[in-house]
């Protein structure tokens, strides 16, 4: 026969055991926690600055569960204690892939997320290359911010308008009447600039075709004999004589045409090179390509200056702490030395850099500070790879 009271203990333990955790967690945890607003956003392709405001009672940290295109930008509580508010940085995104990251508020054993959606580029821009017609071709903005377009490379076309405010709004560009002469393709680039984002695009319109004869009228004598023409082309050409008593005796004829040609990466640290041949029946015509190795430094990970790809000054995790401080334009990261008691600051990267771009960087330590011309090589996820004229590497956290 089984005892009640060995059935009833097994049952009391639990709930005493659920009750005991819901006690620990009421203390370990904030009593108020939800965010106020949207928990959630969904941003177009720029670049942007997202709010997220709540209430929490006790301690919290922010982290991102991706952090490939999104950046934490600005953490503050407010006065009361109770408010927070967490900023985040939406990078572009030049795509067509819809993208999303999640940002988690943790206090406690509590934890809340907001989901980050980020459309692809045409939400921004509808194109970023244009073939101008006669009648001219648009483009659609839906801009977060103010706007400009500005001409770049080309003064054979007009934006209008070329300006504007936050919104959407149709942008036409028309190609100006031709030079008398003129034949060839014309290509340019106007850039779009709107709060971090500038995009080139690219403005390109076919050839006017065009076959040109040296002479609408010819005279020759009774004894026949033998003339001449020209021609003048960018287009594909046959000849007919519409009698039998004119002749062909041949023909001589140079054009122009153009090219463009793509270089791939080169993933090796050796310098490569290359010949292009034209080639046609008896001639030929070459052009040696050169291109440079990849750079070693780009082959490292560690956070740090680098004599080439001796390490100077190194981030080593449980003995040194990172800082990052962002204002609008720029970046300074920081690597301090607990044990040693140096601080190394490196200021000057642009928030807006593009691999290839140049940038003055400042080295600031307590012996004093240093100018580094230098090339943004490569950037992946928060880490960014220069190469400084003067032969300095550098790896930041961005």
């Amino acid at each position: 026969m089984n005892n009640p009271l060995k059935l009833l203990i097994p049952a009391v333990a639990a709930i005493l055991t659920a009750v005991s955790c819901s006690l620990v967690e009421g203390l370990n945890g904030p009593k108020e926690f939800s965010f106020e607003g949207a928990s959630s956003a969904e941003v177009s392709a720029a670049t942007q600055d997202i709010d997220f405001s709540f209430r929490c009672d006790k301690e919290w940290t922010a982290s991102l569960k991706g952090g490939r295109f999104v950046k934490l930008l600005r953490e503050s509580v407010a006065e009361d204690g109770v408010g927070g508010a967490v900023t985040v940085r939406v990078s572009l995104n030049e795509s067509e892939t819809l993208r999303r990251d999640t940002l988690v508020i943790t206090s406690g054993s509590k934890s809340m997320s907001a989901v980050i959606s980020q459309k692809g580029l045409s939400s921004y821009l509808s194109a970023t290359e244009l073939v101008l017609s006669e009648a001219g071709s648009s483009l659609l903005i839906h801009a977060p911010y103010n706007w400009k377009l500005i001409a770049q490379d080309g003064d054979w076309f007009t934006i209008d308008p070329a300006e504007g405010a936050k919104g959407s709004v149709t942008v036409t560009f028309k190609a100006n009447p031709r030079p008398e002469g003129e034949y060839d393709p014309r290509n340019g680039v106007a850039v779009f600039s709107c709060g971090h984002d500038h995009i080139n695009i690219r403005l390109s319109q076919g050839q006017k075709d065009a076959l040109l004869v040296s002479a609408e009228e010819i005279q020759t004598v009774a004894l026949g004999g033998t003339f001449s023409l020209q021609a003048l082309y960018n287009v594909d050409y046959s000849v007919e004589i519409g009698v039998d008593w004119i002749h062909q005796e041949g023909t001589k004829a140079l054009s122009e045409d153009s090219y463009t040609f793509r270089v791939d990466e080169n993933t090796a640290e050796t310098e490569r090179s290359g010949v292009i041949r034209f080639l046609a029946d008896g001639l030929e015509a070459a052009v040696t390509v050169t291109q440079a190795g990849r750079d070693p430094l780009l082959g490292l990970e560690t956070y740090g200056i680098y004599n080439e790809t001796t390490p100077v000054t190194l981030y080593e995790p449980g003995v040194c702490q990172l800082g990052r401080y962002y204002n609008d334009t720029s970046l300074n990261f920081r690597i301090m030395d607990i044990e040693a008691g140096t601080v190394t600051d490196i200021r000057g990267y642009g928030i807006d850099l593009r691999a290839g771009d140049s940038v003055t960087l400042e080295v600031v330590t307590q012996e004093g500070s240093t100018s580094h011309e230098a090339v943004l090589l490569a950037t992946e996820g928060e880490r960014a790879w220069l190469r400084a004229k003067d032969g300095t590497g550098f790896i930041l956290k961005i």
